[in-house]
C-alpha cells in the first residue's frame, strides 16, 4: 500500500513540475527559446518515466520477499 501511496505522490509531484515548465515556457516561447523547453519537457518526461520503473521493479522485488517470508513462515 505504502508503494502505491509513493508512486502516486511521485506522480503528483512531477505533474507539478510539468505544470511549472509548462506556465515558464509560455514566457520561453514568447522569447523565442522553444527548445530549452523542449529539452526540459523531454528530461522530466525521463525522469517521470524512470522513477515510475524504479518503483514497480522495487514492488516487485518487496513482493517477491513477503512471498518467501510467509512461505518459511518467518517472524520478527
Amino acid at each position: 500500500m505504502k508503494f502505491t501511496t509513493t508512486k502516486f505522490a511521485i506522480t503528483i509531484f512531477m505533474l507539478l513540475a510539468y505544470v511549472a515548465i509548462i506556465s515558464q515556457a509560455i514566457g520561453i516561447k514568447n522569447g523565442g527559446y522553444i527548445a530549452e523547453f523542449q529539452e526540459k519537457h523531454k528530461k522530466l518526461m525521463g525522469d517521470l518515466r524512470s522513477s515510475i520503473d524504479e518503483l514497480d521493479h522495487r514492488m516487485e522485488v518487496f513482493k517477491k520477499r513477503m512471498a518467501f517470508y510467509h512461505k518459511i513462515k518467518a517472524t520478527v
